[in-house]
């Protein structure tokens, strides 16, 4: 089972709505174990017509075991309002990564999405993921926390999951015709080099934010405008398979 995890101390970057396209894509021919870690519960919102049994504060507490998918589909395992609460240390990392390893035969793959904050529920999961993502906002105060989020990042991969594999930062909310962003994009290439930074960008587009209300990804969505979106958001997809798949 491949662990993909979706990280960024910055809230609101469309992490979520990544997260959950994601799942929806990968559903169309894997099974696919979602969990939501953080506290906000948007993705157990947009992901709500496929919630199972288990909810993420028992992952952290002890042993759970999590049934198995016999066929492509989403089991998603939802936050809840315990999270806030929830004083979590290493040994609970501990109890996530057990009960999401032992879940492996069941799926093809584990979709973790991260709170936006530096605490162990955001650096914990890249202790026994293979892949992580960051999507990131080209705005100047987004990118305040570029160099700390990639030291997290690197800092697990040499001490503690030499296997973990960086898919880089994609660029979200793209704004094609914004100037400053252009200039942003340009600097974050420069500041962190071409080999932190994802082969592709998602614009900025109201589509998106209506799978929250649809709970369907954009490209089900019969609109123009939403066909567009998609067609970019599943072959950001596609790269996002072929490097962990390929």
């Amino acid at each position: 089972m491949k662990i993909l995890q979706l990280t960024n101390r910055k809230g609101g970057v469309g992490k979520t709505t990544i997260a959950c396209h994601a799942a929806w894509y990968f559903s169309e021919k894997m099974r696919v174990l979602f969990v939501e870690l953080d506290d906000q519960k948007n993705a157990s919102r947009t992901l709500r017509n496929h919630k199972i049994y288990v909810e993420t504060p028992s992952l952290i507490k002890g042993e759970r075991k999590i049934l198995s998918l016999s066929n492509p589909g989403i089991a998603v395992i939802a936050a809840n309002d315990e999270l806030k609460t929830l004083e979590v240390r290493q040994p609970q990392i501990k109890w996530l990564m057990r009960n999401i390893l032992g879940a492996a035969d069941g799926y093809d793959i584990c979709i973790i999405d991260c709170a936006p904050k530096a605490d162990y529920l955001n650096i914990g999961p890249m202790l026994f993921a293979t892949h992580v993502l960051a999507p990131i906002e080209l705005a100047p105060y987004s990118m305040q926390g570029v160099e700390s989020l990639l030291h997290s990042i690197i800092g697990a991969q040499k001490q503690f999951n030499p296997n973990l594999v960086f898919l880089g930062m994609l660029p979200n909310k793209f704004v094609a015709n914004s100037t400053l962003q252009k200039e942003i994009l340009i600097e974050v290439f420069q500041k962190v080099g071409p080999h932190f930074m994802f082969d592709a960008v998602i614009r900025n587009r109201q589509a998106f934010e209506n799978t929250a209300i649809t709970l369907e990804p954009v490209w089900k969505d019969i609109k123009t405008a939403a066909r567009v979106a998609g067609k970019e958001i599943r072959q950001v997809m596609e790269k996002i398979e072929n490097r962990m798949f390929g």
